[in-house]
């Protein structure tokens, strides 16, 4: 060992007073030439010692836990890296004895295993120090190291990337037979526990994260069958007939596993199937590569192996290098083998190679299956064999060999053996179909028919006959709405005509113009849309106003097709497209038109039946009668705006459409939930339409003994702004403290109300004495008091004014007062009210009271950081008050980390303000904290020497 300088001695018993020692020793180690001249005094000193690699330990929240990282990690890594860089032998045993003695410690701390960090640098060790240092002692770690429970992936990712491309770069097959050795651990199978059907099974899992080994095999199986082939197939045939173990799992391997090969079929979610068939797969076809004299025993083998999966792969390799080993098909045709658990690769190696085979193994071929097991002669059994006999000679026909054709051309004639299937190769076969389908008709093939003025003929015409993969109407439908918003004029002529198309292409046409409509520009329309829009409510009312639109009966499909259902909805759209801006509107003159269709619509439409248990606007909006509703209450807005415009007045416009809200107000008993919830939505649209109505019947809206209605329109008001007229309207009828004392009101929906007292009261319009927030300030109602202050603490970048501001903190006071007559402290209320502190301007007396009320607190929900933050501003000016709220703060909770280094800026600030002692004092506290050590030791020397310093002055003046 290197004989040490005092200094360097010295440097070694400092790193050995704490962990934040140690950690900054290393950083300065590893910062400096010949850093691995310390190894053997590091480790005499015991700084390698499996006591330092620390276990997980209990994080902040039950239940989970933080991992602590091992400084001396680095160290090793370094060295590690630098023994393989100069193939230092002694270097490297000195690493891997550390990693040997740490590992074996697992079993006297079993805990020290789950410190994923120390596992994934163990492992990448390996992958640094020289292939020849590494021994099979050294390699059966691997299987401790991925039993931790915390991310064990990357220890398979850390040996995939490091030791095995090593081991097999390397020319030496003692390192194959370690990369073998790795290969075999990390997959590893464990069987999981799993409930199905009402009994106990076993599923397989690997030891390492499915990512990670396919990782590793899709890597490495090329090399590891070029350098390695038997040894590595042998561990991966191991493997796979051990999840295809007919005694575990007594199903077809292509439940598991539909092919060998990639494909769509195979099921991405089992992963050690797909490992396992993947790998040994390649690693195969690897191996025939590179040694065919050796692969292929081994290959003609897994021929006549017990295991299905395993036969299968056999032949699935022999099809793709049939070149080389075409000749082990011949003794394997017998009718035995054209079994259902080989239909896929062996039905893909017909189809692919029957054209090269040799005339004998042709007939063979075909005679094998045309001996294929017959056990009865029941009818149906023959027929059922003679689809099984036709499914094979699919893959054969029309390669060139008569006898196949003629027989396949047979039982093609035999009808009652239905049709072939279209992937005859498989057993089942799924596909994923998204969309509507291809539609019959291009849209330039509709602009044509509708020059021709033959579209609605044409469109009628189309019959939709495969609705898997033919051309649908509802392909078509989107077809038309294109057409229309390409040539709306043309569109716009023929629409009389639509009267007669079927329900789906009417729906089309509608949404066409309506989509046309929304996305307009007004400076260059392409339609004279006054025209336009006087032809399309002629359209409507000639569809609903008709007896017999309302009582056809109405078909659904799995296309989700447009059908009569469609139709009113979209009606009610384009009234609100038409109506929601006074910029963007259709004529006045058509405003009785389209009431008139409204009113056909709300006495037409079916009603919600049950009651939103939440979200009701969203419900309400999506539903065909609430968006009649909703047309409604825009189609009276814009009535009230065009009496304004014109006659300077609303109220004879409103009077006509009263006895329409009348009747629907009336029916909001238990019922017309719709209604309930755009009425609470448009309540400052209804005080400007007819604010005595809204007086009168606010109470209605909002009704106490119809609960359901009373949540809807609670639901419908949480998604409007509410004006300090309509607040105080709605605080003297009482809904505010009926919707507070409502315990089953939506939590969105009560935070949006809490919301609304919160502005109230800092714009003055409520008061802290008052009947709202005295039931706030029960224990009960402790969420709705933190949902205040994260209001208040929403707005603190708004343009407050002083008097906002003494407001919230007016609230901060009450809530630390009322809070002291609690039994238990309210923790999370006091957390939330800490984030009010953004509002400080100085510190007196009452302000470093709140702080010190919230303090000790402000982990609760993680506010610590903000709370810190608003102490580094307040420091500044108050150093003796922030220092005693700092006192309380570290009282309680001592955080993992400093986050932008908050808790270093107010320390120092502290030192610099005359608070050294206390900032000293605090960075002991915090030494755990990354870089706080050092702070810690800059303050206590500055402090030693101004102690020196004022005792030298004491000395002269003695």
């Amino acid at each position: 060992m290197t004989k040490l300088t005092a200094k360097q001695e010295s440097f070694i018993a400092l790193m050995l007073k704490s962990e934040e020692h140690a950690r900054r020793g290393f950083d300065v180690l590893l910062a400096r030439p010949g850093y691995e001249k310390l190894f053997d005094a590091l480790e005499e000193a015991g700084l390698f010692n499996p006591s330092r690699n620390p276990a997980p330990i209990p994080a902040g929240e039950p239940g989970y836990v933080r991992i602590p990282y091992w400084d001396a990690l680095d160290y090793l890594e370094a060295v590690a890296k630098l023994s393989g860089e100069r193939n230092d032998i002694h270097l490297a045993e000195n690493v891997l004895a550390v990693v040997k003695t740490v590992s074996e410690a697992f079993e006297e701390n079993p805990s020290t295993r789950d410190n994923y960090h120390t596992n994934r640098k163990f492992a990448e060790i390996l992958g640094f120090v020289p292939t020849t240092t590494i021994t099979e002692a050294h390699l059966s770690f691997i299987p401790e190291w991925l039993e931790g429970k915390y991310d064990q992936g990357m220890v398979c990712h850390a040996l995939s990337k490091g030791a095995m491309h090593r081991f097999l770069g390397s020319q030496s097959p003692d390192d194959w037979i370690k990369a073998c050795t790795i290969l075999r651990y990390c997959t590893a199978v464990i069987w999981i526990d799993e409930a199905a059907l009402g009994e106990k099974r076993k599923r397989p899992a690997t030891v390492t994260e499915d990512h990670w080994l396919k990782e590793l095999i899709n890597h490495h199986t090329k090399e590891l069958g070029r350098r390695a082939g038997k040894l590595s197939a042998e561990i991966l045939l191991d493997r796979l007939r051990e999840v295809f173990d007919q005694q575990r799992r007594n199903v077809p391997s292509w439940l598991h596993r539909p092919a060998v090969e990639d494909n769509a079929q195979n099921h991405e979610w089992l992963g050690p199937e797909n490992r396992f068939v993947d790998g040994l797969r390649d690693v195969l076809l690897s191996w025939v590569d590179s040694d065919t004299s050796t692969a292929k025993p081994f290959i003609e083998k897994l021929l006549t192996d017990t295991s299905e999966m395993v036969r299968r792969i056999g032949i699935y390799v022999i099809g793709q290098r049939w070149e080389i080993l075409g000749q082990l098909y011949s003794p394997l045709v017998h009718e035995n083998f054209f079994t259902d658990g080989h239909l896929h690769e062996l039905y893909c190696l017909l189809k692919n190679q029957f054209e090269s085979f040799s005339a004998s193994a042709k007939a063979s071929t075909i005679e094998a299956i045309r001996h294929l097991e017959q056990a009865t002669t029941d009818e149906e059994h023959l027929r059922q064999l003679k689809r099984v006999q036709r499914k094979w000679l699919s893959a054969v026909i029309g390669k060139g060999y008569e006898p196949a054709d003629q027989w396949f051309k047979s039982l093609m004639t035999e009808h009652d053996l239905g049709g072939v299937s279209e992937h005859p190769e498989f057993h089942s076969y799924m596909e994923i179909q998204r969309g509507p389908g291809p539609s019959p008709y291009q849209v330039q093939e509709l602009l044509a028919f509708a020059e021709l003025g033959s579209v609605v003929e044409e469109l009628n015409s189309f019959q939709e006959l495969d609705t898997w993969r033919g051309p649908t109407v509802r392909a078509l439908v989107d077809s038309l709405e294109e057409a229309v918003i390409l040539a709306p004029t043309t569109f716009l002529k023929l629409l009389p005509k639509f009267v007669s198309a079927k329900r789906p292409f009417q729906f089309g046409v509608i949404e066409g113009f309506r989509r046309l409509w929304i996305d307009a520009d007004q400076t260059s329309q392409s339609i004279d849309w006054n025209t336009a829009w006087e032809e399309l409510i002629r359209f409507f009312e000639q569809l609903i106003q008709t007896s017999d639109f309302w009582t056809e009966q109405v078909i659904e499909d799995h296309n989700r097709t447009p059908n009569r259902d469609w139709i009113p909805p979209a009606i009610a759209d384009c009234i609100k497209a038409g109506t929601r801006s006074d910029n963007k509107a259709y004529s006045p003159s058509l405003l009785s038109r389209t009431w008139a269709l409204l009113q056909i619509l709300l006495d037409k439409l079916e009603y919600i039946q049950d009651a939103p248990r939440s979200d009701a606007t969203n419900q309400t909006i999506n539903w065909p009668r609430g968006k009649a509703i909703e047309a409604l209450f825009i189609h009276a807005l814009r009535e009230c705006r065009v009496g304004d415009q014109t006659r300077k007045e609303h109220s004879g416009v409103w009077e006509i459409m009263k006895p329409t809200f009348d009747a629907q107000l009336a029916k909001c008993q238990n019922a017309n939930f719709e209604f309930s919830t755009m009425a609470g939505n448009y309540l400052p649209n209804l005080e400007y339409m007819a604010p005595e109505w809204l007086r009168v019947n606010i109470g209605r809206i909002f009704p106490s003994t119809f609960r359901d209605n009373l949540k809807c329109a609670l639901d419908g008001l949480a998604y409007t702004t509410v004006s300090d007229s309509l607040y105080d309207q709605l605080v003297k009828s009482g809904v505010i403290e009926l919707a507070l004392c409502d315990q089953d009101t939506d939590r969105r929906v009560r935070e949006r109300l809490i919301e609304r007292i919160s502005l109230a009261y800092i714009s003055g319009n409520e008061q802290l004495d008052s009947p709202i927030f005295g039931y706030l300030f029960q224990p009960q109602h402790l969420e709705d008091l933190q949902d205040a202050c994260g209001c208040f603490w929403d707005i603190r970048e708004e343009q407050l004014s002083p008097e906002h501001i003494a407001r919230i903190l007016q609230f901060w006071d009450r809530c630390v007062g009322w809070s002291r007559g609690l039994p238990t402290p309210p923790t999370a209320l006091l957390s939330s009210l800490s984030r009010l502190s953004c509002y400080l301007q100085g510190l007196g007396s009452r302000e470093t009271e709140w702080l010190l009320a919230v303090a000790p607190h402000v982990k609760v929900n993680y506010n610590y950081d903000f709370f810190l933050e608003e102490l580094d501003r307040l420091v500044d000016t108050n150093p003796t008050e922030v220092s005693t709220v700092m006192k309380a703060f570290l009282d309680s909770y001592l955080p993992d980390y400093d986050f932008e280094d908050r808790l270093k800026s107010i320390i120092r600030k502290l030192a610099q303000l005359g608070k050294r002692q206390d900032a000293i004092n605090y960075a002991e506290k915090l030494r755990h904290l990354s870089g706080m050590l050092e702070l810690y030791t800059n303050l206590g020397e500055i402090a030693g020497k101004r102690q020196r310093g004022l005792n030298v002055e004491e000395s002269k003046s003695g």
